[in-house]
């Protein structure tokens, strides 16, 4: 649900720089299936009553089969736009200029398979040697976790709230959604190492005393 809301800004973002944007979901897809069970017709009505630019196109089963030409030149594309020669910059800004960090957030590309098995190692290795805080000794606070963004982001102008300050919130803290993506990647292509970021944040909220990250933490801005 709470995705779904996110989805719906970036959409709208993009509309009003004057892209054309195309939302795809499956048919018989497990949200709207619950939510007509539960609320009917009207309630999936009154749900998409706020978004009356936005419209989802219902893919049939096998829908992606019929784009798996395009698989090489979407690979390719993304290549020459984000590629930095060990991962994926997070975004390229309006004068062309790249935050090229690395972000777990890009482990999505991996995800879905929208790069090369070459490509995804590369992640995955950047991500033990730059995200795993083990492994990094160029943030200060030692073995605590996997930060969702290294280094912190470079323009100011680019931040908002809680993530204007390094290792806090988007800006480098440890959220451990984000870590089961990325132990999932690690497990889905039987690579070692999935456990650290699937269990670390936890050791460490219970070495500390901490309940739990309710959304992140990290040993400045702890829960």
């Amino acid at each position: 649900h709470g995705n779904a809301h996110f989805l719906r800004g970036v959409l709208r973002e993009l509309q009003a720089l004057g892209h054309t944007v195309a939302a795809h979901e499956p048919e018989g897809s497990w949200s709207v299936e619950n939510l007509l069970r539960d609320h009917g017709a009207a309630g999936l009505a009154a749900s998409l009553a706020p978004y009356p630019e936005l419209t989802a196109l219902i893919d049939p089963p096998g829908f992606g089969q019929e784009h798996a030409d395009s698989d090489a030149d979407s690979g390719a594309a993304l290549d020459a736009a984000l590629w930095t020669g060990a991962w994926y910059a997070d975004y390229r800004r309006p004068d062309g200029t790249a935050e090229a960090h690395l972000t777990l957030d890009s482990l999505t590309l991996l995800r879905w398979d929208a790069t090369s098995p070459a490509r995804a190692r590369q992640v995955l290795e950047a991500a033990a040697a730059t995200l795993q805080t083990r492994a990094n000794q160029d943030q200060p606070w030692g073995d605590w976790g996997v930060m969702c963004a290294f280094p912190p982001y470079g323009a100011r102008a680019d931040l908002r709230a809680k993530s204007a300050f390094g290792f806090r919130y988007h800006n480098g803290g440890d959220w451990p959604w984000l870590d089961g993506l990325y132990a999932g990647e690690l497990l889905r292509r039987g690579l070692p190492g999935w456990r650290y970021p699937l269990t670390r944040w936890w050791e460490v909220s219970l070495r500390n005393g901490w309940p739990g990250a309710v959304e992140y933490f990290s040993p400045p801005y702890p829960p």
